[in-house]
Order: structure tokens, then sequence, then C-alpha cells
């Protein structure tokens, strides 16, 4: 919990860093942009002739071009939407200069290779917001970038992954529709620090969110449902998800090869395994709540030093929680009730610590311990109603 507390710190600091990083306006020129009346009839002749600071506003309308933003202004479309049509090339609009904002923006039929996007980012102090964009091979990426804002953006059947975050930091992800994406709805690449907040991801193939070797980063209060994996971490280090709801996927949330990864707070319906751990080290899933997993509420393989703390694990179609291969792992004031199995079942699984757990209803063992699960620590654990008995202990140590 503590290290969980410590990065939603520091995210409360990006936010107000973030609030504060578009450039200033004051004796900022406004330029306007439509097909016949305005200053220009093009996005990028505006972009070229506006200062630093300068807003370019676009009335509602086609166009057929590819806007590269070098220089720190305002790109706002106005009056309805301003589509950006490129089909089949490139990126719609390349942002190179820090501090520039674009809203209200329609893209679609951009790219076709896999750094294209509807919208990417080269820099830093960016915010991109309200855009609609559909059918691009990526909707918004983020290379390399640096305190910067992705929110309240629609982003639908992208032919890759919704947004991309590479070696990016400090980047806020935050209350976007991500749906249909054939890759991840959001994807973070060697991220840090960055966080992925109160966004709703449905239907995206591959994953809701994905982070790939990537650290210090947060998954707070998104919403996920029909993906192969709801909230997917690989190879990173000190992560955090939580407060995030996770329904209909094949694995709820996943962990492969992290380190010191927090899940806090989690609640899961209706997924094939509830959380799923793989070779993970130092981590902790506390408090959150798993009903209706097709398989395992809580399942480790090859972990370590993992600790499972009072967590609800409901109506599991196997065990309520299973432990593989794994070691010096505490299981803590966990609820694990009505399991179709076991409600603990430990496979070649030695050195635990079981304390103050209930176990109730449960269709076979309250706590199940193979041979291969030497010196598991068993103390303070309630029993009820397991339909075939409290323990099968044929290598524990109770006390």
């Amino acid at each position: 919990m503590i290290k969980g507390i410590e990065i939603q710190m520091r995210l409360a600091v990006m936010a107000a860093v973030m609030l504060s990083s578009p450039a200033s306006t004051a004796l900022a020129d406004t330029w306007t942009v439509c097909p016949d009346g305005c200053d220009f009839a093009g996005i990028q002749e505006a972009v070229q002739s506006a200062c630093p600071g300068d807003r370019v506003e676009v009335e509602a309308g086609e166009y057929e071009e590819a806007v590269v933003i070098d220089r720190c202004l305002s790109l706002i479309a106005v009056n309805g939407s301003a589509t950006l049509i490129l089909p089949g090339q490139g990126s719609a609009v390349t942002i190179t200069s820090p501090q520039v904002t674009v809203q209200n923006f329609s893209a679609q039929g951009c790219g076709d290779m896999a750094r294209d996007a509807a919208i990417k980012v080269l820099s830093s102090q960016f915010l991109i917001q309200g855009c609609q964009i559909q059918g691009n091979y990526v909707g918004i990426y983020v290379m390399g970038g640096a305190d910067g804002t992705i929110q309240e953006n629609q982003v639908l059947e992208s032919g890759g992954s919704g947004i991309v975050l590479e070696e990016a930091s400090m980047v806020r992800v935050i209350r976007n529709t991500i749906m249909g994406c054939g890759a991840a709805g959001i994807e973070l690449e060697a991220a840090t620090s960055c966080a992925v907040e109160a966004n709703n991801l449905s239907e995206n193939l591959r994953a809701g969110v994905m982070l790939h070797e990537s650290a210090e980063s947060a998954l707070i209060n998104n919403s996920v449902d029909g993906s192969r994996i709801g909230l997917g971490l690989v190879g990173g280090t000190n992560n955090l998800a939580g407060g995030n709801q996770v329904a209909e996927c094949e694995l709820g949330i996943s962990l492969e090869n992290e380190t010191a990864g927090n899940l806090e707070g989690n609640r899961l319906y209706d997924n094939e395994y509830g959380i799923n751990l793989d070779r993970c080290d130092n981590g902790t899933a506390s408090g959150n709540y798993m009903d209706r997993s097709e398989e395992y509420g809580i399942y480790l393989n090859d972990c370590h030093q993992i600790a499972v703390e009072g967590n609800m694990v409901n109506r599991s179609g196997d065990d309520g929680i299973g432990l593989l291969n794994s070691t010096d792992c505490t299981l803590t004031s966990n609820d694990i009730v009505w399991s179709r199995y076991d409600g603990i079942r430990f496979y070649n699984a030695p050195h635990h610590i079981v304390r103050n757990n209930v176990l109730r209803g449960n269709g076979g063992y309250g706590i199940n311990i193979d041979p291969g699960s030497q010196g598991v620590l068993l103390e303070g654990n309630q029993f009820e109603n397991n339909s075939r008995g409290e323990v099968l202990l044929e290598s524990a140590e109770p006390k």
C-alpha cells in the first residue's frame, strides 16, 4: 500500500505541472482557417505563418493535408468538426515543438506503418484534447515526449493500438474512450512515471491497457471489457494498478516478469482468470474483488515474495487462489468463498505463510497442500462448509 500511495502522490504533482504547461497566450494573435473567407485556406499555411504562442482556429470542413507543428501554438477546431483525411500515408498531425495544444479535431484513414498515427507527438508539454479519431493505424502516438496530457478523446477502430506512449515520461492519459482497436487500447513501451486514468476501454483485441518494460507508472480507475487481457504489465518495475474495473476478459489483470508490482482495490468480473501473476517478485495484491472467474480468482506461477492480502475471491470456476512453483509468499486476511474446487491450492509451492483467511463454501477443501509444497505455515484461518473438509494436509506445518 505504501508504494501505491507514493506513486499516487507523484502523479498528483505531475498533474499540477501539466496543467501549467501550455504556453502563455498573452499578446498572442488568432488566425482562422476555412475553405473561403478566412485568413488561410489550409492548416499548414496558417501554422507556418503563426508566431510562437498564437492560436490557429480551424472551421468545420474536410482538409486533405498533413500538418507539422514546429512552434508552440494552439490548434483548435471550432464551430463543428474539422476533419483531417490522409488515407494510407504518414501522420495527419505531427508535433515537433514543445508547448502545443491540439483540440477538437477529427482524423481518419491515416497511416499504414507502426509509427504512423492520426496525431504523432515528438515533443514535450503538449495537450491533446477532445479529438475524434477513427480508422487510423494508431490513434495518438507519443515517442520520447514528456509532461503531456491526452484527455477526453475518442479513438475508435485503430488497426494497431489506440494510444501509444514509447519512451515517454510524465504523460497523463485521462478520460479517453477507446474501442475496437486491433492491438491494445492504450500501450506503454519503456515509459516512466506515466498515468493512465479513468479511461473507458472496450473490445480492444489484445488488451485494454498494456505496459512493456515500464516503470513507476499507474493505471487508475479505468473500465475495461472484452479484451484478451484487461490490464497487462510485462517486464516492468514498481507499477500500480488500482481501482480499475475489468470484465469479460481472458486475463483480467496479468503481470509477467514484473518486480514490485502493486494491485490495489480492483474489481474483476466474469474473466477467465481474475488476477494472473507469472514470474513476478516482491509485489502486492491487496483489497481486490473477484467474482465469477471461469478458472482461478488469483493465480501465481513461479512467483516469489508476493503479498496477497485482504482480497475477496468469490465463485471461481476452479480454485479460488492457486500457487504453482512459487515460494515465500504471504496469504493474509483473504475471503475465498464458493470456489468450484479448493479455496487455496498449493502445487509444488513451498514456504508460504497462510494466516487469518476465511474459507467458506468451497467445493473441495478449504486449503489443499500437495506433497511438493513443504513448509507452509497455517495460522488463524477460519473454515466453514467446505465440501471435502478444512485442509488436505500432506506436507504442512500447522500451528
